[in-house]
């Protein structure tokens, strides 16, 4: 039998073309540094998810931080709270849209604040999608709520059948 192997695939590029495809992602054509970002990602490089919070926060081009912010929807929930926040704040309307349904995806009451702020967004767009953020994250707390309600209420019936079946005698 053979041996499984664990884990992703070892990269296909030797560690000197990783490196040259990391030299890219300053390329000045946003079509080739989305490229080799997008590489990076696929190669799980460890510079990959810096480059991309870079992308989302420094790069110029709207369609570039349009896709960090996607690719960060993809990623772990954790790496995506911390480099959607300053996404809220981002000059272009799709982006900040976009911060906000993944926000809402992800369901952490604990940036309803940062959310609630853009209810005085200039955009209408905006302010209705936080509103829509807003009322998914409380869905969700209401759920977690709700289904903890059910398990301390499923343990406390089961205690009290044990306790009172020990009390009886055959």
């Amino acid at each position: 039998a053979a041996a499984r192997r664990q884990g992703p695939p070892p990269p296909a590029l030797s560690p000197t073309e990783i490196e040259k495809v990391r030299v890219t992602t300053r390329d000045t054509d946003p079509t080739v540094r989305w490229a080799a970002i997008e590489l990076l990602y696929r190669l799980r490089d460890p510079h990959a998810l810096q480059l991309i919070e870079d992308t989302l926060t420094l790069d110029t081009d709207p369609d570039l931080r349009q896709n960090a912010l996607s690719l960060l929807q993809r990623s772990k929930p954790q790496n995506a709270m911390k480099n959607l926040l300053p996404a809220l704040r981002d000059s272009e309307v799709r982006i900040r849209i976009a911060a906000l349904v993944t926000l809402g995806e992800v369901g952490d009451a604990a940036v309803t604040s940062q959310i609630a702020e853009l209810l005085n967004d200039s955009e209408p767009s905006v302010r209705l999608q936080a509103l829509h953020t807003l009322a998914q994250i409380q869905e969700r707390k209401r759920a977690e709520y709700e289904a903890l309600n059910q398990q301390l209420r499923a343990s406390y019936e089961k205690q009290l059948k044990q306790s009172g079946s020990k009390g009886r005698r055959p």
